[in-house]
């Protein structure tokens, strides 16, 4: 968000999550904020700031990681140094150690916030973190941190590495959803109204219903609905949903779950069989606000992307379960039709010659009995089942000379 709106918000905005980090922040606590990206870590950190500077006894040093010069120990201790000097007046701090002995010492307490921590999280030695640690204890909580992340700790770092560290923080862990539907209201018409853009009420409540209320995401919608100059609104919605600014926000909230959570995310939307771990998982995403109190994913967006990137064929690989957009089929498989689709399936993209699938089908070699014509029956009997046209195939591919190519999409 831009300073402008920032400064232009009502007192109700954020206001919740900023109440309660600032109260455990008064009670020299260091916490943890927790967000996917694109939702305003940033203008929360900022707010915070804003509510702890207005307490006379506490001075917080806002320290943005992404002015790292370098991703080192070295380099990060300078980023810190450097916000300590600017923020506090007369000092002439030179190191960590003596910035915690001249605290310790003052009547204020000093909360560091930390924005974009998780590189350093996922990349710097444990020794930094321990450093970390110590800075708070031995000021005896006269520093103590906030650090905002796009991931738990736990799925960016192997908690044993750093596990001081982690009991420091981790107890007092926030979440920072998406917008909810007021504040996302609030933000589409500020954001529309400033590019020129007058949206009603309804297509204000439909943006909402698009983007979940995920800041970035509106914003590349606001930007598209503007800059596409003719069609319907709803013309301009459709467009819009395809640009790369807008696929770029839903491709970065993926890239930060866990495999086991994509894979979690992509059953619920695509309305496969949900096991016990999709549902752990689940449950830790709507922490988050990716799934929200509909069991759904929050953005219309979002999900319907998750579907487009499904393949059309797709092997569960818990159930054994075989589905052609959406629908099961692997229950009219033959078992040697189900043993060959899994094993083109798990070579998919690659070309299997017939002495291949031999072995793999009859588990015997093609001399000895398997004939073409055996093939060549399964291959056709596979095509029933999953081409919509088995006479021009778009999946189970012949290539002359060599074999045959499963692609999933």
């Amino acid at each position: 968000m831009t300073e402008t709106i920032f400064k232009q918000t009502p007192s109700w905005f954020r206001q919740k999550i900023s109440t309660d980090v600032s109260n455990s922040i008064k009670q020299s606590d260091s916490c943890l904020i927790v967000s996917i990206p694109g939702v305003g870590k940033t203008f929360l950190l900022q707010k915070i700031k804003q509510k702890l500077s207005s307490n006379s006894s506490i001075k917080p040093i806002f320290v943005d990681l992404n002015n790292l010069r370098e991703l080192t120990i070295d380099g990060i201790h300078e980023c810190i140094i450097n916000e300590i000097n600017l923020t506090l007046e007369n000092t002439n701090i030179s190191s960590i150690e003596q910035f915690v002995t001249w605290a310790a010492k003052q009547r204020k307490r000093y909360v560091i916030i930390f924005d974009r921590f998780e590189k350093a999280l996922a990349h710097l030695p444990n020794l930094f973190f321990d450093t970390l640690r110590s800075m708070v204890v031995q000021s005896n909580r006269h520093v103590t941190m906030v650090i905002s992340l796009n991931q738990p700790i736990e799925s960016i770092r192997d908690i044993q590495d750093i596990d001081q560290f982690y009991t420091l923080v981790a107890p007092f862990t926030f979440y920072l959803e998406p917008f909810d539907e007021k504040e996302a209201n609030y933000y589409i018409e500020y954001k529309s109204n400033a590019r020129g853009l007058h949206l009603n009420s309804d297509e204000i409540d439909t943006v909402y219903e698009i983007t979940g209320g995920h800041n970035r995401m509106i914003d590349a919608y606001i930007y598209q609905l503007t800059a596409i100059e003719h069609g319907s609104f709803k013309e301009k919605l459709t467009s819009a949903a395809h640009h790369e600014t807008v696929i770029f926000q839903c491709q970065r909230i993926l890239n930060v779950l866990t495999e086991s959570q994509q894979k979690a995310i992509q059953r619920l939307v695509v309305g496969l069989h949900l096991t016990e771990r999709d549902q752990l998982e689940l449950k830790k995403l709507s922490q988050l606000g990716v799934i929200n109190e509909k069991k759904k994913v929050f953005s219309s967006r979002l999900a319907d992307f998750i579907t487009e990137n499904h393949p059309a064929l797709y092997l569960d690989d818990v159930t054994g379960e075989v589905y052609k957009k959406g629908v099961r089929i692997d229950d009219i498989f033959t078992p040697n039709e189900y043993k060959f689709f899994r094993y083109m399936y798990e070579h998919h993209g690659r070309v299997i010659d017939r002495d291949e699938i031999a072995e793999a089908v009859w588990e015997v070699r093609k001399e000895q009995g398997v004939s073409d014509e055996a093939i060549d029956q399964l291959v056709s009997r596979l095509r029933d089942k999953v081409e919509t046209d088995k006479y021009n195939p778009k999946h189970l591919i012949t290539v002359r000379g060599r074999g045959f190519q499963l692609k999933l999409n």
